[in-house]
């Protein structure tokens, strides 16, 4: 019998500063308000917003079956006066349905990302090898690995389950005074591992793709 499995994935979004403390360390000695410092997201469906449902959505996954999600993106855009330092981007996931033989991390194992990539019109960051073309600006706070999701559990591949473990810190944040045209996207491709057996049956994996816009180096 065949295993079918499916996964949905929406965006969050979340501020750092020093009123704007949401699910950050205080590290920043700049004071800024809502509207001075905000971020908005957008994908192929939804217009800018502070969240975002089902960006990338697969169901009746087969064991070796690819999502390009050629048509599936977020895009950030930064609202107000404030520069910003920098953006991250980490995953959470959590599981649904299934009889309970498999666990979210178990799932998430077999979810491989075949392409991530964070880009404008003039440059793009490969987020799977941390390599770049064009020029994009590094954050003063930027160090080696940054732009890479890592092989976690050391199988080989970059799977959900090594982007929850190691999120990407640093990335070029938007800038406000740039039309949306200039503004920064992502794009994700997923494949179902070929080895995933029956116990999938029936498993839903929920996952969020969470964007942190800071306005420092260091948090």
């Amino acid at each position: 019998m065949m295993s079918a499995a499916c996964f949905c994935a929406v965006a969050a979004l979340a501020l750092t500063a020093v009123i704007l403390n949401l699910g950050a360390s205080r590290a920043c000695s700049v004071t800024v308000s809502c509207s001075l410092f905000d971020l908005k997201l957008r994908d192929q469906d939804e217009g800018w917003r502070d969240g975002l449902r089902d960006t990338w959505c697969a169901g009746d996954m087969k064991p070796g079956d690819v999502y390009p999600f050629e048509s599936s993106f977020v895009q950030l855009k930064q609202l107000g006066i404030v520069c910003a330092d920098h953006v991250e981007i980490a995953m959470d996931y959590a599981l649904r349905g299934g009889s309970g033989a498999v666990g979210a991390d178990d799932m998430a194992r077999k979810m491989i990302i075949t392409r991530c990539e964070y880009y404008t019109r003039d440059w793009k960051i490969d987020l799977l090898t941390g390599g770049w073309s064009g020029c994009p600006p590094r954050p003063d706070g930027y160090r080696a690995g940054d732009w890479t999701i890592g092989d976690a559990d050391g199988d080989g591949r970059k799977t959900f389950y090594d982007f929850r473990a190691d999120p990407l810190d640093d990335l070029p944040p938007p800038r406000y005074w740039l039309p949306d045209c200039y503004a920064p996207y992502m794009r994700l491709s997923v494949k179902f591992a070929e080895e995933a057996g029956n116990e999938y049956m029936g498993v839903s994996l929920d996952v969020i793709v969470s964007y942190t816009l800071n306005s420092c180096s260091g948090q």
